[in-house]
């Protein structure tokens, strides 16, 4: 009888033993379930930032690459616009360029008819006064520092005559009707009247100075 008490005891601290075990591991697997669960909860939290920045950046490319089109709509803008205007200048400066060569042959008949006239008058007269000598002698060396003169072309010249500062698109060029040559607006900035010409015209300052002190 004694002996089935022990082994009643025995198998009793067994049986209490593996209870205890059992609630161990419970608990065990309780917190392991908490941890799980608090993993998968952390999980679900970044994976919807880990959304949110996504479209996030993915309107910032729509955007960029929207800009981007933008610009270069813009910038295919400027070069059309910039070819146009290069073609119009070259075009401006062809047409000054033809202009300043027709108003040349004209100086150039208005003087031989003018001195054709002088001639004229002065084969028709009796007499004729030291003025009028003086007058037709000017309108001879106008005539033949005309003849002798080389109208410059635009595309020959980069710097002013006299005061050697550069042409630009704001520092335009401007001949001289007397001597030809190509000046900016201040060193050009003289009007006189010439035998070429019977309104004042355009002329430098040494042309100037020549024409004020005949």
């Amino acid at each position: 009888m004694i002996k089935i008490d022990t082994l009643l005891e025995e198998k009793k601290k067994e049986l209490d033993e593996a209870c205890q075990m059992n609630l161990a591991r419970k608990a065990d697997i309780e917190q392991l379930t908490k941890n799980l669960e608090r993993n998968v909860s952390e999980l679900d939290s970044l994976r919807c930032e880990l959304e949110a920045k996504k479209a996030e950046w993915q309107e910032e490319k729509r955007m960029l690459q929207e800009r981007c089109l933008t610009v270069e709509s813009d910038l295919e803008c400027e070069r059309d616009r910039a070819a146009i205007n290069k073609k119009n200048f070259e075009d401006v400066q062809t047409g000054l360029q033809e202009l300043g060569r027709v108003n040349q042959n004209l100086q150039r008949h208005m003087l031989e008819r003018h001195i054709s006239a002088l001639k004229t008058n002065i084969h028709g007269s009796g007499a004729f006064s030291v003025s009028f000598h003086a007058k037709f002698s000017i309108f001879q060396m106008d005539y033949a520092r005309q003849m002798s003169r080389k109208w410059l072309d635009d595309s020959e010249v980069t710097n002013c005559h006299a005061c050697n500062k550069q042409f630009t698109l704001t520092v335009r060029k401007h001949h001289c009707r007397q001597c030809g040559q190509i000046f900016c607006a201040t060193c050009s900035s003289f009007t006189a009247q010439v035998a070429s010409s019977k309104s004042p015209v355009r002329v430098c300052s040494a042309c100037n100075e020549e024409i004020m002190h005949r």
